[in-house]
């Protein structure tokens, strides 16, 4: 009885130690990976215990952006969308990865309550459009802190438009008011920073 139990406890110290190895990455996972091999269309990614993984097609596609700047050595985030293909590969997505990276950050800001800065991509009626971690998000007039709101007599909308076009390349702090991943939505304050 005693020898089973030290048995049993060895296995348990031996799986302590590697838990890894019995929690493998399934479709919709994030991973770590480091480029191998980039070809025209393809990149190939050591991910380490869990084997080798590929990302073409439609998802090197839509990468671009991210494709141009990864070179091999390169360690990067990246996303499961097929545990196994017909080669033996893993399926990956860099823009999926990205953006869940992304709107994690958000999360994040928004649980935090923190304060960050931002640059003003845009103008439109509304307010401003900025960027955060490749996510653009909104920035409402009524969200202006009172030096930044537009004071236009009449309230001309092409002038508060214009009176808005000033603040284009500037960085502004914000917080995170509210957002929506599934929605592709993100809303910031000025006023609350």
């Amino acid at each position: 009885m005693e020898a089973q139990a030290g048995i049993l406890n060895k296995m348990q110290e031996l799986m302590a130690k590697m838990p890894q190895v019995f929690n493998a990455p399934k479709a919709g996972d994030v991973v770590e990976g480091l480029v191998v091999k980039k070809s025209a269309r393809t990149i190939y990614f050591d991910l380490g215990i869990w084997g080798m993984g590929i990302v073409y097609g439609i998802e090197f596609t839509n990468a671009q952006s991210i494709v141009k700047k990864l070179k091999v050595g390169d360690a990067i985030s990246v996303k499961i969308v097929e545990i196994e293909n017909e080669e033996g590969l893993r399926e990956l997505s860099l823009a999926e990865a990205q953006s869940q990276k992304s709107w994690d950050l958000i999360k994040e800001l928004k649980r935090t309550n923190k304060v960050f800065s931002t640059k003003i991509l845009s103008v439109n009626r509304g307010g401003l459009m900025v960027e955060i971690s490749g996510v653009t998000g909104f920035l409402p007039v009524s969200q202006l802190s009172n030096e930044h709101y537009p004071r236009v007599e009449g309230g001309d909308k092409n002038k508060i438009l214009e009176e808005l076009s000033k603040f284009i390349n500037q960085d502004f702090s914000v917080r995170v008011l509210d957002f929506n991943a599934k929605e592709n939505k993100l809303i910031v304050s000025e006023k609350a920073a």
